[in-house]
């Protein structure tokens, strides 16, 4: 294991007799994950710019546990079917996620807000419903 000699541990026995080792976690074991720097140029506020900051917050989600845990909810109560096309949305089809009511027209994150649809259905599909909300 290289130049890694000593291990913080313990042993437990569980109150039916096995006995279970426990290792301090060292920091070397924590993977190390890259941001995605923001194009100079972004602007949040700006609409032709939705698109972009949409797909950067659809890979944060799947970086975490709580964000997989909303996308997770946002297609079951979706039914596991895009929002534009009603097919079944599989982590084998390419997919995106995005607000209903943007964030820069005074949207939020809640579960509400959300839907999820194949990344190829028409884009005048995935958009037809923007002005009726």
């Amino acid at each position: 294991q290289g130049a890694r000699r000593w291990v913080f541990s313990c042993d437990e026995q569980s109150a039916d007799g096995r006995k279970r080792q426990y290792t301090l976690v060292s920091a070397s074991d924590t993977p190390i994950v890259r941001h995605i720097k923001i194009k100079a140029a972004a602007n949040p506020h700006d609409p032709a710019w939705d698109e972009y900051f949409e797909s950067r917050w659809g890979k944060r989600m799947l970086v975490s546990a709580k964000g997989r845990a909303k996308l997770y909810r946002v297609w079951l109560k979706q039914g596991g079917r895009c929002c534009a096309c009603l097919k079944p949305v599989t982590k084998d089809t390419p997919w995106h996620s995005r607000h209903i009511v943007k964030l820069s027209h005074g949207g939020t994150d809640a579960v509400a807000n959300l839907e999820i649809y194949h990344l190829y259905c028409p884009r005048s599909v995935q958009f037809a419903n923007v002005n009726d909300v």
